[in-house]
């Protein structure tokens, strides 16, 4: 892992945090305590950002599976900084959910689909908690997933996952640890081992199968295969596509409900599946792209190259592209290589490559571009080719 600058990152997400709040009109910020290491380094966060007078954490066990060493845990944190707190049990609540199922095989240890449904229920109670406590105070919900969990999908949809913001979505578990350290986060916090608690003994390494060090070396290296992936890090390949199988089958976790567009032609209505959302028009000196989204993993943009433009000669280190080539045509240099493209052809960039694109005299190029993985404008380095 690249050694980061704790300091500047715990500034820049207070900041970030100070903006939200500000931009959106409310008087503070709630979020769930848990006594785990992702919620601790959010609590001190929010209070760094805003005042501890302007924070709450609730703090929601429900005595059938968590600990009262956790609860207790989150109470440490709480005094600690110090910030406001409530505690509220959950545990009425989710009896009352369950009171007519039958509960004998749940707890048992082949994860049956009733654990799962009781863990996930308890999280999104803990949700509904959250936003009734923010409502009445006109708080934002904040979020405290890191980088590690949301690639992977370690979160309840609609529970943990449900906030407003997320400001440690950028770290990695490891360096969450690592900046927990700078803020002055309890070591009995930062020592233990993760778990989210949705049944008894629950350990995220025992369910994920490898430790977090391992998964974060896992997720920097996700364009590689499983197999160079393996390869690389001398982790067991079946590991390591397990890793990469909970980022693919989590997408839909960190996307908003497919929608069926509908549109008026002819005088009837349309289902439109894929219709793409209204982009953002960004003007440049070769003419403008539209960006149709700014995701963790990919960029897409539609690229519109004027007749006889070019794009900058220009490198990128720390990405790829994919290029599809949708009307008109163009020609791309990719380090000592020419290729003429036409519409449907497909082209990819690898990290490192120097490259160009040049519009048709005639009618220009419209490109279809997926940027994929860790995307900053920083990493654009834009060459002087005379």
């Amino acid at each position: 892992m690249p050694s980061l600058e704790y300091k500047i990152i715990a500034q820049r997400i207070e900041e970030f945090i100070r903006k939200q709040v500000s931009d959106a009109g409310v008087d503070g910020a709630i979020f769930g305590l848990s006594g785990g290491i992702d919620s601790a380094v959010t609590a001190y966060l929010c209070s760094r950002a805003l005042g501890s007078n302007r924070c709450l954490a609730l703090i929601m066990p429900n005595s059938a599976f968590t600990p009262s060493s956790e609860t207790a845990d989150g109470i440490f944190v709480a005094e600690s900084i110090p910030i406001q707190h409530k505690i509220i049990q959950i545990d009425p609540i989710s009896e009352a959910v369950t009171r007519d199922d039958t509960l004998e095989s749940t707890f048992d240890k082949n994860h049956t689909l009733m654990q799962y449904a009781i863990g996930n229920m308890n999280a999104r109670l803990r949700a509904v908690l959250l936003y009734y406590e923010a409502q009445k105070r006109n708080y934002l919900v904040v979020g405290t997933d890191d980088r590690s969990e949301h690639m992977i999908g370690y979160f309840t949809k609609y529970g943990d996952g449900a906030c407003d913001i997320l400001p440690i979505a950028g770290l990695y578990k490891t360096e969450i640890w690592e900046l927990a350290k700078f803020l002055g986060v309890p070591s009995q916090i930062v020592d233990k081992e993760p778990s989210p608690h949705l049944w008894p003994e629950h350990a995220a390494s025992d369910e994920l199968g490898l430790d977090y060090a391992k998964i974060d070396s896992i997720l920097q290296h996700i364009r590689d295969d499983a197999f160079v992936i393996s390869s690389k890090l001398g982790i067991n390949q079946d590991k390591v596509e397990r890793i990469l199988d909970l980022h693919a089958s989590s997408e839909h976790k960190r996307r908003l409900p497919p929608m069926a567009y509908l549109h008026q032609e002819s005088n009837d209505i349309i289902p439109t599946m894929h219709k793409p959302p209204n982009p953002v028009k960004i003007s440049q000196s070769w003419g403008y792209l539209e960006r149709f989204a700014l995701n963790e993993t990919p960029i897409v943009k539609l690229i519109h190259i004027r007749p006889d433009a070019s794009l900058p000669l220009q490198l990128h280190n720390k990405h790829s592209k994919f290029w599809r080539v949708i009307s008109g045509s163009a020609t791309a240099v990719v380090d000592d290589k020419t290729v003429k493209l036409h519409p449907g052809d497909d082209l990819f960039v690898p990290p490192g490559s120097v490259h160009r694109l040049t519009g048709d005299k005639e009618a220009g190029v419209q490109i279809l571009e997926i940027m994929i993985v860790d995307f900053s404008e920083d990493d654009v380095v834009r060459l002087d080719d005379g």
